[in-house]
């Protein structure tokens, strides 16, 4: 079959594999669709320790289940899917607690230890198989797990009717956190970002009021919005140590502060002051039975996703897109791809 294959920092090129063979409790399944994801970027750059070359990249992944396996009890063949890229062993003291998404042996579908979707076909255990609708498009479809995402992160804050929340990143977690927001009860959604064009969506989507810091100082704006105060909720999604510093300075005193981004380097922070006002800092890393809630919300309209899909590719134009810089220079006005076979 014919896969998009990474060998190393900014080496990725098609390549005839052969076609994965499902073992037990496993299902092969016909790639339709593939969310691009910011983490793919810095695996391509090998930024992300976890992966090693030579893998297949693509954990956003959709298609259609050709070929199951003995022990395989909740999908069938022909079933349309998106799956869950978390990988776990069942064995260890978290999966055992239930916390299956902290495995011990944790792999990620495309990132850590497993090829991913940016193929013809690829495999998955049957227990990360979650059913779509029949009318989902697949391009829609390949943007679940970045709304399931944030879902899990909503779930850890937790939102309460009426709070401010300050989103830094507006890339396609953070347009899916504006939405999740205002759905939550948000009385104030503020977006902060760099470039005018994703801000400007992120109002379209629901942000009441976005932020340059191209042009404003964010603290000083922000402390000029809420009179002083800070916001309820501060929300990290870019993975900019800079904005994950500004994060901590504009939420309150006994505020929440989400870690959502992922970071290439550590992040200077102020910790005496984060001691001081005692903010609850937590992170979020996958998610965890909310793949049903963001095919739902999809499906209902509620979430707009399409939107946000700047480039509709195949393989052939994915590969130039990372070796030519569309991704990581967000060329073309670029927001979000998905591969579509």
């Amino acid at each position: 079959m014919k896969a998009l294959v990474w060998e190393g920092p900014f080496e990725m090129g098609i390549k005839a594999v052969e076609k994965p063979r499902p073992e037990k409790g496993e299902v092969l399944i016909r790639t339709k669709s593939v969310g691009v994801c910011g983490s793919d970027l810095e695996i391509f750059r090998g930024d992300f320790a976890q992966a090693v070359p030579p893998l297949i990249l693509g954990h956003e992944a959709c298609g259609i289940i050709e070929q199951v396996t003995e022990g395989v009890e909740n999908v069938k063949a022909g079933d349309r899917v998106v799956v869950d890229p978390g990988i776990f062993c069942g064995r260890c003291e978290f999966c055992r607690k239930g916390t299956y998404w902290q495995c011990d042996h944790r792999g990620i579908l495309g990132m850590q230890g497993y090829d991913g979707a940016y193929a013809e076909y690829f495999i998955v255990s049957h227990l990360s198989c979650f059913r779509i609708p029949q009318e989902m498009k697949w391009d829609e479809a390949a943007l679940i797990d970045i709304l399931a995402d944030p879902l899990h992160a909503m779930d850890m804050i937790p939102l309460q009717i009426g709070e401010t929340v300050a989103i830094f990143g507006p890339g396609p977690g953070g347009l899916s956190f504006v939405q999740l927001a205002k759905i939550g009860g948000a009385s104030l959604v503020i977006l902060i970002g760099t470039r005018e064009k994703r801000l400007a969506l992120g109002r379209k989507l629901g942000a009441d009021i976005t932020i340059n810091v191209t042009e404003e100082n964010v603290i000083d704006r922000i402390k000029q919005i809420t009179e002083g105060r800070g916001v309820d909720v501060g929300i990290e999604a870019s993975g900019s140590t800079q904005a994950l510093a500004d994060t901590l300075k504009v939420t309150r005193k006994h505020g929440r502060v989400m870690v959502f981004g992922i970071y290439s380097e550590n992040a200077s922070l102020d910790m005496q002051d984060m001691h001081r006002r005692e903010l609850t800092i937590t992170g979020s890393s996958g998610c965890p039975w909310s793949m049903p809630r963001a095919i739902d919300l999809i499906a209902t309209g509620k979430v707009q996703v399409k939107p946000m899909i700047t480039h509709r590719v195949n393989l052939e134009e994915l590969e130039s897109m990372f070796n030519d810089g569309i991704i990581e220079q967000r060329k073309g006005g670029y927001i979000k791809g998905v591969l579509l076979l």
